[in-house]
Formats: C-alpha cells, structure tokens, sequence
C-alpha cells in the first residue's frame, strides 16, 4: 500500500491510498468541523439521495464514503483527527482548460437543480461566514496585526469597500458553498459532479456563481465578460431557470464582491499570521490578495 498527498485545499488534507483499488483518505479540518460530524454525515446522504432521484437520465458522479467498522463514515483516531475515506474518481479533476466556460456553468446549474431536491440541510455554524464580506472586512478592520501592513493594499481596500459592501444578493437556496473549477469533476470536457462537499449550506446562488466564474473567466488578473455570459447561459440550462437583465448584472457585480472578499480574507491572514491558508507562505497570501484587489479595480468599468 502506498500513500501520497493528493491535493493542497485550504480546508482538508487529501491523501490518494493504492493498494489492489484506489481511495481518497481525507483528514477533515478540526477548527471548522469539530462537533459537526453527524452534520456533514446528514448533508452528504441528503445530497446522495437528491443524487439518486434525480440523475437517472443524467451521468453524474459522486465520492462514496466507505464505511469504518463501527458503521459510520468517519474516524476519531486517538490525536482528535477525523478521518474519512472513498473511493476515487478517476477524471481530471480541476482542470477548467478542458472544460468550456458553457460547461462549466452547466455543472454548476445541475448541481444546483440536484440540491434543491435536499429538503433538510442542516446548518455548520463555523461555515456560516463563507460569504459573509462584512464579517470578513469587520475582521481585517479588528485584526490584531502581526505583519507590516501594505499601503497599496490598504488604499485598495478602502477604495473600494464601500461598493463592495453595498452588493447584496438573494438568499434561500441549497449552495455547494466552494463552486469552484478546481472542485469539479470533468470528463471528456464535461462537467460531471463536484467534490468538497463538506461546505454544503443554505445560502445564495449568485455566491456559488460568482466562485465558479472567478475560478473559470479570470485569467491574469483580468474579467472576461463575454465568458462569464456564456457560463451563465449553461448555468440557466443546466438549473432549468431563468436570470432577468438586473439579475445578469448583479451577478457581474457579485463576483467582483467575492473577489475583493477573497483578497480581504488572503490579507487579513497575512497580517494577523494566520493559518487558515495553511499552504501558503506570508508572501504568498500578500501577493494573491493584490493580485485579487486588482481584478476588483479592472472590474469598474464592468459592474
């Protein structure tokens, strides 16, 4: 049997098992999911039952969670890590230059249609947040510094809080909570599931879409409109919905509030020497939160 490290996420280890068959063992991330296991359990089945009532006519794939031999799905080992295991999904996992911008959103849009057939999500509080960009911007204001600050970072933030703060979408939907490209699953340019689904809560579709646009329309730094039009017109396939012009326009304006909250979060953990991007060094997480700040300011002439 062989172990490696399969993945870098912010929120979990990720290890691939091969042995005569192949698995993904997972450590779950104690600060968020401590005390919320019977929740992720209970999410999980919920969204393999909407799997399994409404995919007969699509191929749609999901991770498997093997159970331990107590019958439950996740291990205490005698450190306090939790431990989780399935099988692996042979695809190519992330990698959005296979998959066309129309695809993408197709994805998005049938997981979408597949969550709202989950009928009882149950809350993770240490998620709650995750969109929250005034919880975030009160924490990098509150931050107990522990880094030199940056001044053009800070003149950035400034600049543009006061717009960002005042985007406001819908609420009342089942979301993935972390839509983006790299937690796709993608076959022969086709999207066919996600993974990370320990993130699953109610919240806002245009969060899910602004995730997945970011993830799929920016590259250097800069938006590409047009793309992200046609991500959502797969998305409106794919959910079976429709989106009127001011909606359109909200979710442009949103996925440049989800950048700017993704550049406070990058920032607020370089400054206070932080660890929930725990792959990253300090350098790192200056970098990509001006690199983030930058595309929000590109973005004016957009939203």
């Amino acid at each position: 049997m062989v172990i490696t490290k399969l993945a870098s996420g912010h929120i979990n280890g990720t290890f691939l098992v091969t042995g005569h068959d192949r698995y993904v063992l997972q450590c779950l991330n104690n600060t968020l999911f401590e005390h919320h296991t019977d929740e992720l359990v209970h999410n999980y089945m919920q969204y393999v039952s909407a799997c399994d009532k409404c995919c007969a006519d699509l191929f749609w794939v999901y991770p498997k969670w093997v159970e331990n031999h107590d019958g439950g799905f996740i291990h205490l080992d005698e450190d306090g890590l939790m431990w989780r295991m399935y099988k692996f999904i042979p695809d190519k996992t992330g990698d959005e230059e296979n998959v066309s911008a129309y695809e993408a959103g197709l994805g998005l849009g049938r997981l979408h249609y597949i969550l709202k057939q989950c009928d009882d999500i149950k809350e993770i509080r240490t998620i709650a947040h995750l969109h929250d960009l005034l919880w975030h911007y009160s924490a990098y204001e509150n931050a107990k510094v522990s880094m030199v600050r940056d001044k053009d970072a800070d003149a950035l933030i400034a600049e543009y809080a006061k717009a960002m703060l005042s985007v406001s979408v819908p609420l009342g939907n089942i979301i993935h909570g972390d839509a983006k490209a790299a937690n796709m699953l993608i076959r022969d340019g086709h999207v066919v599931g996600f993974i990370d689904l320990d993130t699953i809560k109610t919240g806002s579709r245009f969060d899910d879409l602004a995730d997945c646009i970011r993830s799929c329309c920016i590259t250097d730094g800069k938006y590409d409109k047009s793309k992200a039009d046609e991500l959502l017109d797969g998305y409106m396939e794919g959910a079976d919905t429709g989106f009127s012009a001011s909606a359109g326009v909200l979710v442009h304006k949103n996925v440049a509030r989800a950048s700017f909250m993704l550049a406070i979060r990058y920032y607020t953990d370089y400054l206070t020497g932080g660890d929930y991007f725990s792959g990253s060094t300090s350098e790192h997480k200056l970098e990509r939160a001006k690199q983030l700040l930058e595309t929000v300011q590109s973005m004016q002439n957009i939203v």
